[in-house]
């Protein structure tokens, strides 16, 4: 039932906008995706409450891989903690709970459930069905220049400010593709983690003889869409995630001058930097310092809020001010919407709950991109490809941090952090039976 349930989330959480749901009195907004990942958590809890068999393989999990877990675990632990120094406790309390759930309880699941190559290869196959869909979304929402699920809101859910902010066109010169995103930031941000996923379903053929297919037409209407989402940051995190992959193919290729084909490449990448710096630097002139009005009050309203998240953490820099607190004191005003936000993850995060929390989320990163390159180098086979585009990945939601501070993708991020944790453990597994046993050890010993 728990492997059932996370594959229906795989598939289905980019079908319908998060803000699509019902809001019944003061209780929070009802929709598909949390209906979902409550009953995944409560599967869970049982589970691992009921079985000794499920509660030992968290536990070792715990055991074998605290170099991924321990930074994540005390993430939310810290975050649960900040909770409590909050001026509005429960509010925070309940922020927490929600983060949890949709993202650690969520993590576990799928490490739990997910167990073998070809669960593995289901689930970044379902996930990558509903990235098809969200381009074939975004592709007829550039040509109609329309939101396509506006009629299809309830009228209880644009009863809600930010919802409205949501739905309605957003500020630049043209209009700005934003499927069943919050923002046209988030389905930037939703682009990038999952571009990398293209060659994954090449290299694994994992639609067989349509991987190809599949591959080049999420490929080249993924950077359409995310060229109309208007995000100037996205093509750059984009930019960003080709270096680092860059960087390691040319250190990679620089070891084995010899072969013709990594001269080649070292040659071919040599250039392609070259000739595309003045482009890049022009570039990120444009992120930094904006190349239309609007864009230069984004960036100036960015730095404002940086300003203002110093003086607040000068002020709590142990356990912040309480998780969704950040908004009292590093935001600015949109001045169409009137709403408050704060545009950067690693603010929110070290102004809602400390520098400690902040150190934690950068280990965390940190440990899973690197985790994940180095199983790409000792794991054969599509799962070792899996790997390290998960890693780049990593790099994508990383670099958007900086400039995004959206927890609607969250959920998906944690579910590909899940799978190159069990990634490892798969690799643990087959180490240890090629291992020979210390009963036999002792026997060679003896004769010696």
């Amino acid at each position: 039932m728990l492997n059932r349930l996370i594959f229906l989330f795989s598939f289905g959480a980019v079908f319908w906008p998060s803000y699509g749901g019902v809001k019944l009195g003061g209780l929070p907004l009802v929709n598909p995706q949390r209906i979902v990942l409550v009953l995944i958590a409560g599967i869970f809890i049982y589970r691992v409450l009921g079985s000794r068999r499920d509660a030992k393989v968290v536990v070792d999990a715990c055991r074998y891989h605290s170099y991924l877990l321990m930074p994540l675990l005390f993430f939310f632990f810290w975050r649960l903690i900040s909770a409590f120094f909050s001026k509005d406790v429960a509010y925070s309390t309940f922020l927490v709970g929600l983060d949890i759930v949709s993202q650690c309880v969520l993590f576990f699941s799928v490490y739990l459930a997910i167990v073998d190559e070809r669960s593995v290869v289901k689930v970044v196959r379902l996930m990558f069905y509903g990235f098809l869909f969200v381009v074939g979304v975004g592709v007829v929402e550039s040509l109609v220049e329309s939101n396509l699920y506006l009629s299809f809101v309830p009228e209880s859910a644009m009863q809600q400010d930010y919802i409205v902010s949501a739905v309605t066109e957003k500020i630049r010169d043209s209009y700005r593709v934003q499927a069943s995103f919050l923002h046209p930031l988030v389905l930037a941000e939703y682009l990038t983690i999952f571009l990398p996923l293209v060659f994954f379903v090449t290299a694994g053929r994992i639609y067989g003889r349509l991987s190809y297919l599949f591959a080049f037409s999420g490929l080249v209407f993924g950077v359409y869409v995310l060229y109309r989402t208007g995000s100037r940051s996205g093509v750059v995190c984009l930019g960003v995630q080709l270096l680092v992959y860059m960087y390691y193919r040319f250190c990679r290729d620089l070891n084995s001058l010899k072969r013709p084909m990594s001269f080649l490449r070292v040659v071919v990448i040599l250039v392609a930097v070259i000739a595309s710096a003045p482009f890049a630097v022009d570039e990120f002139q444009n992120v930094l310092l904006g190349a239309n009005e609007s864009e230069s009050m984004s960036t100036l309203a960015r730095l404002s809020q940086i300003e203002d998240g110093l003086v607040a953490i000068e002020e709590s820099p142990l356990v912040g001010w309480g998780v969704g607190m950040a908004v009292n004191y590093a935001s600015t005003e949109n001045e169409k919407t009137k709403e408050q936000s704060v545009d950067n993850y690693y603010l929110t995060v070290v102004v809602d709950s400390g520098v400690p929390a902040l150190i934690a989320l950068f280990i965390l990163l940190y440990r899973h991109f690197a985790e994940g390159r180095r199983l790409s180098k000792v794991v054969k086979g599509r799962l070792g490809v899996l790997a390290g585009m998960l890693s780049y990945s990593v790099v994508g939601l990383a670099s958007f941090n900086f400039i995004l501070s959206s927890y609607e993708i969250f959920p998906i991020f944690f579910i590909f952090l899940a799978l190159v944790l069990r990634v490892r453990e798969m690799n643990r597994l087959v180490r240890k039976n090629m291992a020979p046993s210390p009963s036999l050890l002792r026997k060679v010993e003896a004769v010696g």
